[in-house]
């Protein structure tokens, strides 16, 4: 039996503390994949972040453009309207996103005229057109996004029903 542990001893020589090397190694790899790991989740987490502070502004912007083609006094203006003004920029503001106060958010009034031959050959020349340019900039949350949107629109009207509004042809 004596020499059955003496054989044993002997072939374990040399061998001491390899396990102990054998796991830090692998504490070192698992810790080494769990910062990574952490890295990769902070990045997509920005990422994320600056996607919806973008969208959000850009939202702003919209609801800026859907609030002037349905408020008839602006449309209807007969001068340009400067949008930072109250009570635009009140009844453009939702939480902390809005318009950027001085970005040039305006509705420049280009006139009022016929349609186009394509549109008036289609509908008739009982209609005219009331046309306008968009300038806003909308900003996300604390102000961490902007996004421009500039678009021209135009408002139809029948000429008996708006007699006001002049056009190339009368109305």
């Amino acid at each position: 039996m004596a020499n059955n542990a003496t054989k044993y001893e002997t072939r374990l020589q040399g061998e001491e503390g390899v396990a102990l090397i054998f796991t830090i190694s692998m504490l070192a790899i698992i810790s080494l994949l769990g910062v990574i790991a952490l890295s990769v989740t902070q990045s997509e987490l920005g990422i994320a972040s600056n996607y919806r502070c973008a969208n959000e502004a850009f939202f702003a912007a919209e609801r800026a453009v859907e609030y002037v083609v349905g408020n008839t006094g602006i449309v209807f203006s007969e001068t340009d309207v400067d949008l930072d003004n109250e009570p635009h920029q009140s009844n453009l503001t939702v939480g902390t996103c809005g318009l950027v106060p001085g970005a040039g958010n305006k509705v420049t009034i280009i006139g009022t005229g016929d349609l186009p031959s394509s549109i008036a050959d289609r509908f008739g020349t009982d209609f005219g057109g009331h046309y306008f340019c968009i300038m806003v900039t909308g900003s996300g949350p604390a102000g961490r996004a902007a996004v421009g949107v500039e678009t021209e629109k135009v408002r139809v009207f029948n000429r008996e029903d708006l007699p006001i509004l002049n056009t190339n042809s009368g109305g």
